[in-house]
């Protein structure tokens, strides 16, 4: 890995271990300013966001329908916390977009998630980090890392930073695509390996992204239950092959979540 490669990868760890000490990102922006880079429809202030909130299984999600450098993305927000899916053939640009989700470089012109204020903005300042959880496809990583920085990387994608759980030797290589090698095992194990490794902290959602969404009709029930036995129940998991397919599910989970909270928790206010 080059130079740049590693200052970038040095960078992502610092920023998560300040995020995780709970000390500020970038104190050289004014707190004005980041407020300010934050707001927009449907987004609270940053005070706001902070507040104390009554914690639900899945808090409600709001869907927006993006289109980035003339490849379809998504983005939604569970709870208080942004969430961004890429979905589809983005030709090799939907890592440079994650790129930019996580922090890793500023947005390249053409190549941005809203405008490049407010993606800057949700990478310093908010929690993508805490419920990102991104499965490319075919076990995709970036080629400038090596296998255990992309295993570092994931990590923090998926929010645990330096507590990940689970060894750093054989599970990324045996998915093919992180070391080069192909893997031996057969496709269905190989996309519960992805998700295991892909969402190490338990995640409100679980979106695979297409091709991986191309299992047969069959196998989808067994691969729900399975999340929903090893996450107690608290995981949804989406497997979607387009933005209107993802967008009709959501809205279908909202009705049946919002149910469950309103005979849990009384009304919602």
């Amino acid at each position: 890995m080059d130079s740049s490669g590693q200052e970038r990868l040095a960078l992502a760890l610092r920023r998560a271990k300040e995020r995780s000490a709970g000390s500020p990102v970038a104190p050289n922006i004014s707190p004005e300013k980041i407020r300010e880079a934050v707001k927009g429809p449907g987004i609270r202030p940053l005070e706001d966001r902070t507040a104390p909130k009554r914690r639900r299984t899945i808090a409600r999600m709001r869907v927006e329908e993006l289109q980035i450098a003339g490849h379809q993305a998504l983005s939604f927000t569970v709870g208080r916390n942004d969430c961004t899916a890429l979905l589809g053939d983005t030709d090799g640009l939907g890592r440079d977009i994650l790129r930019c989700v996580m922090g890793l470089e500023q947005p390249a012109a053409g190549r941005v998630l809203w405008d490049g204020t407010q993606l800057r903005a949700r990478a310093r300042f908010t929690t993508i980090r805490r419920w990102f959880a991104y499965i490319p496809r075919g076990g995709g990583v970036f080629d400038d890392l090596t296998v255990d920085e992309n295993l570092r990387l994931a990590r923090l994608s998926a929010g645990r930073g330096r507590n990940g759980v689970l060894p750093e030797g054989t599970a990324f290589n045996r998915l093919g695509g992180f070391d080069g090698a192909a893997s031996g095992l057969p496709p269905f194990e190989r996309l519960l390996l992805a998700i295991a490794i892909a969402t190490l902290r338990e995640p409100e959602l679980v979106v695979l992204d297409d091709p991986l969404s191309n299992l047969p009709v069959e196998t989808r029930p067994e691969m729900s239950a399975l999340i929903a036995d090893h996450w107690g129940g608290s995981t949804s998991l989406l497997i979607t092959e387009n933005t209107a397919e993802l967008a009709m599910k959501l809205d279908a989970e909202n009705i049946l979540l919002d149910a469950k909270t309103r005979a849990r928790e009384g009304p919602i206010h």
